[in-house]
Protein backbone atom coordinates (compact mmCIF):
# COMPACT_ATOMS: atom_id res chain seq x y z
CA UNK A 1 0.00 0.00 0.00
CA UNK A 2 1.13 3.21 -1.18
CA UNK A 3 1.02 5.04 2.44
CA UNK A 4 1.61 8.78 1.03
CA UNK A 5 -1.00 8.47 -1.61
CA UNK A 6 -3.68 7.04 0.48
CA UNK A 7 -3.02 9.67 3.03
CA UNK A 8 -3.82 11.96 -0.05
CA UNK A 9 -6.91 10.25 -0.96
CA UNK A 10 -8.41 9.92 2.67
CA UNK A 11 -7.87 14.21 3.22
CA UNK A 12 -10.36 14.24 -0.26
CA UNK A 13 -12.75 12.16 1.76
CA UNK A 14 -14.75 14.64 4.59
CA UNK A 15 -14.38 12.81 7.76
CA UNK A 16 -16.00 15.72 9.96
CA UNK A 17 -16.08 14.95 13.53
CA UNK A 18 -13.62 11.77 13.34
CA UNK A 19 -11.21 12.78 15.35
CA UNK A 20 -7.73 10.36 15.56
CA UNK A 21 -8.66 7.73 14.01
CA UNK A 22 -6.49 7.54 11.18
CA UNK A 23 -5.75 4.11 10.63
CA UNK A 24 -9.43 3.61 10.19
CA UNK A 25 -9.89 6.58 7.83
CA UNK A 26 -7.00 5.08 6.07
CA UNK A 27 -8.27 1.81 5.26
CA UNK A 28 -12.01 2.83 4.61
CA UNK A 29 -10.97 5.39 2.05
CA UNK A 30 -8.51 2.48 0.25
CA UNK A 31 -12.05 1.10 0.36
CA UNK A 32 -14.07 3.27 -1.47
CA UNK A 33 -11.47 4.21 -4.10
CA UNK A 34 -11.19 0.45 -4.59
CA UNK A 35 -14.61 -0.01 -4.97
CA UNK A 36 -14.72 -3.18 -3.29
CA UNK A 37 -16.91 -2.83 -0.18
CA UNK A 38 -17.39 -5.44 2.18
CA UNK A 39 -20.47 -6.03 2.90
CA UNK A 40 -20.54 -6.22 6.72
CA UNK A 41 -17.80 -4.12 9.37
CA UNK A 42 -17.15 -4.47 12.75
CA UNK A 43 -16.34 -1.19 14.13
CA UNK A 44 -14.31 -2.35 17.81
CA UNK A 45 -12.73 0.15 20.39
CA UNK A 46 -13.58 1.77 23.82
CA UNK A 47 -16.70 3.11 24.29
CA UNK A 48 -16.89 6.84 23.63
CA UNK A 49 -14.04 7.37 20.80
CA UNK A 50 -16.20 7.62 17.73
CA UNK A 51 -17.64 4.71 16.58
CA UNK A 52 -20.59 5.40 15.26
CA UNK A 53 -19.37 9.10 13.94
CA UNK A 54 -16.67 6.85 11.60
CA UNK A 55 -19.42 4.93 10.70
CA UNK A 56 -21.72 7.84 9.54
CA UNK A 57 -18.71 9.44 7.81
CA UNK A 58 -17.51 5.93 5.98
CA UNK A 59 -22.00 6.54 4.81
CA UNK A 60 -21.72 9.84 3.66
CA UNK A 61 -18.03 9.50 1.71
CA UNK A 62 -18.83 6.43 0.23
CA UNK A 63 -22.15 7.39 -1.07
CA UNK A 64 -21.09 10.76 -2.36
CA UNK A 65 -18.07 9.44 -3.90
CA UNK A 66 -20.41 7.10 -5.73
CA UNK A 67 -23.09 10.40 -6.44
CA UNK A 68 -21.21 13.41 -6.16
CA UNK A 69 -24.03 15.43 -7.76
CA UNK A 70 -26.28 14.38 -4.79
CA UNK A 71 -23.48 14.34 -2.08
CA UNK A 72 -24.75 17.50 -0.12
CA UNK A 73 -28.48 15.70 0.24
CA UNK A 74 -27.15 12.23 0.61
CA UNK A 75 -24.94 13.68 3.97
CA UNK A 76 -28.18 15.45 5.66
CA UNK A 77 -30.02 12.37 5.16
CA UNK A 78 -27.49 10.27 6.46
CA UNK A 79 -26.81 12.79 9.18
CA UNK A 80 -30.37 12.34 10.20
CA UNK A 81 -31.02 8.99 10.45
CA UNK A 82 -33.09 9.02 7.84
CA UNK A 83 -34.52 5.70 6.20
CA UNK A 84 -33.78 4.29 3.77
CA UNK A 85 -30.22 5.78 3.80
CA UNK A 86 -29.57 4.77 6.97
CA UNK A 87 -31.22 1.70 9.48
CA UNK A 88 -30.03 2.58 13.12
CA UNK A 89 -30.37 -0.52 15.47
CA UNK A 90 -30.09 0.66 19.42
CA UNK A 91 -31.23 -1.21 22.67
CA UNK A 92 -34.41 -0.80 23.45
CA UNK A 93 -36.66 -1.38 26.93
CA UNK A 94 -38.90 -4.15 27.10
CA UNK A 95 -42.38 -2.28 27.86
CA UNK A 96 -45.83 -3.62 29.37
CA UNK A 97 -47.53 -5.76 27.23
CA UNK A 98 -45.15 -6.68 25.21
CA UNK A 99 -44.54 -9.84 23.81
CA UNK A 100 -42.18 -11.95 21.48
CA UNK A 101 -43.99 -11.38 18.41
CA UNK A 102 -44.48 -7.52 18.85
CA UNK A 103 -42.45 -4.79 16.83
CA UNK A 104 -39.39 -2.90 18.73
CA UNK A 105 -41.63 -0.18 19.86
CA UNK A 106 -45.06 -1.44 18.28
CA UNK A 107 -46.54 -1.57 22.31
CA UNK A 108 -44.53 1.60 23.52
CA UNK A 109 -46.66 4.62 25.20
CA UNK A 110 -47.06 7.90 23.71
CA UNK A 111 -44.32 8.89 26.55
CA UNK A 112 -41.82 6.28 25.62
CA UNK A 113 -42.03 7.14 21.89
CA UNK A 114 -41.19 10.76 23.07
CA UNK A 115 -38.36 9.84 25.27
CA UNK A 116 -36.96 7.52 21.84
CA UNK A 117 -37.06 10.68 19.62
CA UNK A 118 -35.59 12.78 22.14
CA UNK A 119 -32.80 10.41 23.21
CA UNK A 120 -32.11 9.96 19.06
CA UNK A 121 -32.44 13.91 17.87
CA UNK A 122 -29.85 14.07 20.63
CA UNK A 123 -27.85 11.41 18.87
CA UNK A 124 -28.23 13.60 15.35
CA UNK A 125 -27.27 16.54 16.40
CA UNK A 126 -24.14 15.50 18.50
CA UNK A 127 -22.70 11.98 17.74
CA UNK A 128 -21.06 11.76 20.94
CA UNK A 129 -24.17 11.68 23.03
CA UNK A 130 -24.44 8.47 24.76
CA UNK A 131 -28.32 7.40 24.17
CA UNK A 132 -30.07 7.01 27.26
CA UNK A 133 -33.14 4.68 28.01
CA UNK A 134 -34.38 3.52 31.15
CA UNK A 135 -34.23 -0.55 31.07
CA UNK A 136 -32.91 -0.81 27.84
CA UNK A 137 -30.00 -3.79 28.52
CA UNK A 138 -30.17 -5.75 24.72
CA UNK A 139 -31.31 -5.30 21.07
CA UNK A 140 -33.95 -6.99 21.02
CA UNK A 141 -34.49 -9.96 18.28
CA UNK A 142 -37.62 -7.77 16.88
CA UNK A 143 -35.28 -5.26 15.84
CA UNK A 144 -33.16 -7.61 14.20
CA UNK A 145 -36.15 -9.16 12.70
CA UNK A 146 -36.96 -5.96 11.28
CA UNK A 147 -34.09 -5.09 9.07
CA UNK A 148 -35.90 -7.94 6.90
CA UNK A 149 -38.03 -5.65 5.88
CA UNK A 150 -35.36 -3.00 5.04
CA UNK A 151 -33.44 -5.09 2.62
CA UNK A 152 -36.41 -6.13 0.90
CA UNK A 153 -37.45 -2.43 -0.41
CA UNK A 154 -35.22 -1.79 -3.04
CA UNK A 155 -34.00 1.59 -3.79
CA UNK A 156 -32.25 1.74 -7.11
CA UNK A 157 -31.23 5.64 -6.68
CA UNK A 158 -29.36 4.90 -3.37
CA UNK A 159 -26.15 3.18 -4.37
CA UNK A 160 -25.48 2.02 -0.83
CA UNK A 161 -27.39 1.53 2.57
CA UNK A 162 -26.59 1.09 5.84
CA UNK A 163 -27.16 -0.79 8.74
CA UNK A 164 -25.54 0.58 11.70
CA UNK A 165 -26.10 -1.52 14.82
CA UNK A 166 -24.81 -0.21 18.10
CA UNK A 167 -23.75 -1.90 21.49
CA UNK A 168 -23.95 -4.91 19.19
CA UNK A 169 -22.31 -7.24 21.94
CA UNK A 170 -26.30 -6.88 23.53
CA UNK A 171 -28.16 -8.97 21.14
CA UNK A 172 -28.84 -11.96 22.95
CA UNK A 173 -28.12 -15.73 20.88
CA UNK A 174 -31.93 -15.10 19.81
CA UNK A 175 -30.99 -12.01 18.12
CA UNK A 176 -27.69 -12.69 17.14
CA UNK A 177 -29.42 -16.17 15.25
CA UNK A 178 -31.43 -13.82 13.30
CA UNK A 179 -28.66 -11.34 11.90
CA UNK A 180 -26.33 -14.06 11.06
CA UNK A 181 -29.54 -15.00 8.59
CA UNK A 182 -29.35 -11.28 6.77
CA UNK A 183 -25.07 -11.47 6.75
CA UNK A 184 -25.07 -14.50 5.25
CA UNK A 185 -27.05 -13.57 2.36
CA UNK A 186 -26.70 -9.80 1.86
CA UNK A 187 -28.35 -7.85 -0.56
CA UNK A 188 -26.07 -5.83 -3.18
CA UNK A 189 -25.84 -2.12 -1.97
CA UNK A 190 -26.52 -2.93 1.70
CA UNK A 191 -23.06 -2.69 4.29
CA UNK A 192 -23.94 -3.89 7.83
CA UNK A 193 -21.90 -1.84 10.69
CA UNK A 194 -21.66 -3.72 14.15
CA UNK A 195 -20.21 -1.57 16.81
CA UNK A 196 -19.08 -2.83 19.80
CA UNK A 197 -16.65 -2.36 22.45
CA UNK A 198 -16.80 -6.01 23.82
CA UNK A 199 -16.31 -8.23 20.26
CA UNK A 200 -15.78 -11.40 21.71
CA UNK A 201 -19.47 -11.42 22.99
CA UNK A 202 -20.16 -11.82 19.09
CA UNK A 203 -19.94 -15.31 18.04
CA UNK A 204 -17.50 -16.27 16.00
CA UNK A 205 -19.55 -16.72 12.71
CA UNK A 206 -21.12 -13.06 13.06
CA UNK A 207 -16.91 -11.76 13.76
CA UNK A 208 -16.08 -14.22 10.87
CA UNK A 209 -18.17 -12.43 8.16
CA UNK A 210 -17.25 -9.12 8.85
CA UNK A 211 -14.19 -6.78 7.93
CA UNK A 212 -12.73 -5.90 11.26
CA UNK A 213 -11.64 -1.90 11.82
CA UNK A 214 -9.81 -1.42 15.27
CA UNK A 215 -10.52 2.29 16.81
CA UNK A 216 -8.31 3.36 19.08
CA UNK A 217 -8.25 5.71 22.33
CA UNK A 218 -8.70 9.49 21.67
CA UNK A 219 -6.01 11.57 22.87
CA UNK A 220 -6.10 13.95 25.19
CA UNK A 221 -6.75 17.47 22.39
CA UNK A 222 -9.10 15.57 20.94
CA UNK A 223 -11.17 15.12 23.79
CA UNK A 224 -10.52 18.55 24.69
CA UNK A 225 -12.00 19.97 21.22
CA UNK A 226 -14.84 17.68 21.19
CA UNK A 227 -15.86 18.25 24.75
CA UNK A 228 -16.03 21.91 24.09
CA UNK A 229 -17.35 21.67 20.75
CA UNK A 230 -20.48 19.06 21.45
CA UNK A 231 -20.63 20.09 25.33
CA UNK A 232 -19.78 23.19 25.63
CA UNK A 233 -17.15 22.58 28.17
CA UNK A 234 -15.09 25.19 28.44
CA UNK A 235 -11.59 23.92 27.79
CA UNK A 236 -9.99 24.85 30.74
CA UNK A 237 -11.86 22.50 32.86
CA UNK A 238 -11.71 19.83 29.61
CA UNK A 239 -8.08 19.81 29.94
CA UNK A 240 -8.21 18.91 33.68
CA UNK A 241 -10.21 16.17 32.97
CA UNK A 242 -9.11 14.59 29.99
CA UNK A 243 -5.88 12.98 31.62
CA UNK A 244 -8.19 10.73 33.57
CA UNK A 245 -11.04 9.83 30.82
CA UNK A 246 -8.75 7.23 29.35
CA UNK A 247 -9.04 8.67 25.82
CA UNK A 248 -12.99 8.33 26.04
CA UNK A 249 -15.42 11.12 26.04
CA UNK A 250 -18.04 9.03 27.98
CA UNK A 251 -15.84 8.80 30.64
CA UNK A 252 -15.02 12.56 30.86
CA UNK A 253 -18.34 13.23 30.93
CA UNK A 254 -19.26 11.03 33.66
CA UNK A 255 -16.08 12.57 35.34
CA UNK A 256 -17.97 15.68 34.80
CA UNK A 257 -21.02 14.54 36.20
CA UNK A 258 -19.95 12.93 39.54
CA UNK A 259 -18.12 16.45 40.40
CA UNK A 260 -15.09 15.88 39.09
CA UNK A 261 -13.31 19.05 40.50
CA UNK A 262 -14.55 17.90 43.92
CA UNK A 263 -13.36 14.70 43.74
CA UNK A 264 -9.65 16.42 42.38
CA UNK A 265 -9.58 18.88 45.67
CA UNK A 266 -10.34 15.80 48.05
CA UNK A 267 -7.84 13.53 46.62
CA UNK A 268 -4.98 16.43 46.76
CA UNK A 269 -5.90 16.91 50.47
CA UNK A 270 -5.79 13.10 51.40
CA UNK A 271 -2.14 13.30 49.67
CA UNK A 272 -1.13 16.31 51.22
CA UNK A 273 -2.45 14.99 54.54
CA UNK A 274 -0.81 11.70 54.00
CA UNK A 275 2.55 13.11 53.28
CA UNK A 276 2.59 14.90 56.52
CA UNK A 277 1.34 12.14 58.86
CA UNK A 278 -1.73 13.56 59.58
CA UNK A 279 -3.86 9.90 58.19
CA UNK A 280 -6.93 10.92 60.42
CA UNK A 281 -7.37 14.10 58.55
CA UNK A 282 -6.66 12.16 55.47
CA UNK A 283 -9.35 9.81 55.96
CA UNK A 284 -11.92 12.29 57.21
CA UNK A 285 -11.05 14.21 53.36
CA UNK A 286 -11.88 11.43 52.06
CA UNK A 287 -14.92 10.31 53.81
CA UNK A 288 -16.56 13.96 53.81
Amino acid sequence: MNTSGSIIEQMSFNWNGVYNQESAKEILSQLIYSSRIPHAFLFKGEEGIGKYNTALQFAVNLNSYNNPEKASFIARQISNLSEPFIKYVIPLPRVKNETDSSGPVEKFNPDEIQELKTELQKKIANPFCKISLEKAKVIKVSSIREIGKFLSMNYSDIRYRFIIISDAHLMNEEAQNALLKNLEEPPEGVIFILLTPYPDLLRETIRSRCWSINLQPLDNNSICEILNKYFNIPFEAAKDVAPFADGSVTRAIELFENDFENMKEKTISFMRYSLGGKFNSAFNEINT
